[in-house]
């Protein structure tokens, strides 16, 4: 482990982990499709994927706290993963579909929470460099859904599962060669949260802070924008036509325009505060979910809406990183993150996955994108009750 830097083991964690989540999220879908469910079917098990992020991260954490060597969770978990994803091999019925889905998403949601609580210790007096070693997940997810796409395109996404499965090895491995900076800051994770600043009573309890909870909105009004993306984008391209090679185009493409506003991140935020950027990130992406559902047979059109990943998440995503980098002591970030996985990507992410599958069952799969926009500039409502943060 002492061969390869810091920086390169964060990395490799990143990068097997969502590359993993780039086979698994995008093609999930598909794969149930093979498998003979329907669309509400397969929403109801995207909305216990991202359901499992409410109570998983939270009470991961607390196992994290009370740990006498943390680090075993993240290993011990990383293989669960593996045995887990193995048990989508067999036919299943819908019942057995929703209890492996139970367990794998409950797990491999609560890797990450403790992982960012690693990184954003590791770099806590370097908050900048998070986003060079953010985007070589991001280049994971890139490589997975182009690869994906391809191999479904001449095969079938029916071997989604077996893909997966040496993209969770790498995980393991990476798993094992992580582990948390000093015993000190370590130590530093069992003690009561404080924050850096003169209203540190008051973010003691991060849910009674103001601040905080606009955050959470906004990161949940973004997640239930992302809800038709995530579940039904692929079957929304087959509709109309567009096979699973051009779906890991589109995929690519917005994942590629993800890595480079994390490369940029740094500048960004040496121009603009990061409240600015979640205002022009969320105006961005109503414009981006509106246009998807104009215009559902232009390839241009879409492929154009794709460009604005880079700001529906890489830009909020970094830019909510930072307001916590900013807010909260290293030792409040564990429970930081547990929250925002749970209450926002995690809530977010199973109202995201119900409304698009009720909207598209009752209204039209267009409209799914429509109440997307809503969702984007719903958001916008909380943005004052963020305090300014300066510039990097």
């Amino acid at each position: 482990m002492l061969l390869i830097s810091v920086n390169n083991r964060l990395r490799l964690f990143y990068f097997a982990y969502l590359a993993s989540l780039g086979a698994f999220s995008p093609f999930f879908g598909l794969f149930a499709k093979t498998r003979g469910f329907n669309e509400w079917q397969v929403s109801v098990l995207m909305s216990l994927w991202y359901g499992a992020r409410i109570f998983a991260p939270s009470l991961w954490n607390l196992a994290v706290e009370r740990s006498q060597n943390p680090i075993h969770l993240l290993r011990v978990g990383s293989l669960i993963c593996v045995l887990a994803t193995a048990m989508f091999l067999p036919a299943l019925n819908f019942v057995g579909m929703v209890l492996v889905m139970l367990v794998f998403s409950s797990i491999f949601n609560a890797l990450m929470p403790q992982f960012e609580s690693i990184t954003l210790q590791y770099l806590q007096a370097t908050p900048e460099r998070y986003s060079g070693i953010r985007l070589w997940g991001s280049l994971g997810f890139l490589l997975a859904v182009l690869s994906f796409g391809a191999l479904f395109k001449a095969s079938s996404a029916s071997y989604l599962i077996v893909s997966m499965l040496p993209l969770l090895g790498l995980l393991i491995a990476a798993s094992w060669l992580n582990d948390y900076p000093s015993k000190a800051i370590q130590s530093a994770a069992h003690a009561p949260a404080v924050t850096d600043s003169a209203n540190a009573s008051e973010r003691h309890n991060l849910l009674g802070n103001r601040a905080f909870l606009a955050l959470l909105f906004i990161a949940g009004c973004n997640q239930i924008a992302h809800g038709p993306l995530y579940v039904y984008f692929g079957i929304y391209l087959q509709q109309h036509g567009f096979d699973e090679l051009v779906v890991g185009k589109l995929w690519a493409l917005a994942v590629l325009c993800e890595i480079i506003m994390f490369a940029s991140m740094k500048a960004w935020l040496g121009r603009i505060s990061p409240n600015t950027l979640l205002c022009i990130s969320l105006l961005i992406g109503s414009v981006r979910w509106a246009v998807t559902g104009l215009f559902p047979n232009s390839l241009t059109m879409l492929a154009l809406a794709q460009l604005a990943h880079a700001f529906t998440f890489a830009a909020i995503h970094a830019a909510s990183m930072r307001l916590l980098s900013d807010w909260l002591a290293p030792q409040a970030l564990g429970r930081a993150q547990g929250y925002l996985y749970g209450l926002s990507s995690g809530l977010g992410g199973v109202l995201g996955a119900l409304i698009s599958g009720l909207v598209w069952k009752l209204i039209s799969p267009q409209a799914c994108f429509y109440f997307a926009a809503g969702f984007s500039l719903l958001a916008l409502a909380v943005l004052p009750l963020l305090p300014r943060v300066s510039r990097v």
